[in-house]
């Protein structure tokens, strides 16, 4: 497999990513996409807001009416 683009992005998996599979399928994937960077998701309620917050305010996700739907988005 091609070696990442830029030697310096940073694809060195967390300590709670234990999975070799997964860290190796990342860094193919990083080789073949050249991303900016690589973010790990941890599942914490605070980046699924952050995240969430980042796809409204780039016009991909609309938050829909919280008192009908609350935590619910259009994509």
């Amino acid at each position: 497999m091609n070696a990442p683009s830029d030697p310096d992005l940073n694809i060195q998996a967390p300590a709670y990513v234990k999975n070799a599979r997964l860290i190796a399928w990342v860094a193919d994937m990083a080789a073949l996409c050249k991303p900016a960077r690589i973010h790990w998701c941890y599942g914490s309620q605070e980046e699924y807001e952050r995240l969430c917050q980042e796809l409204v305010d780039a016009g991909t996700f609309k938050r829909l009416n919280p008192a009908k739907r609350p935590g619910s988005y259009l994509a």
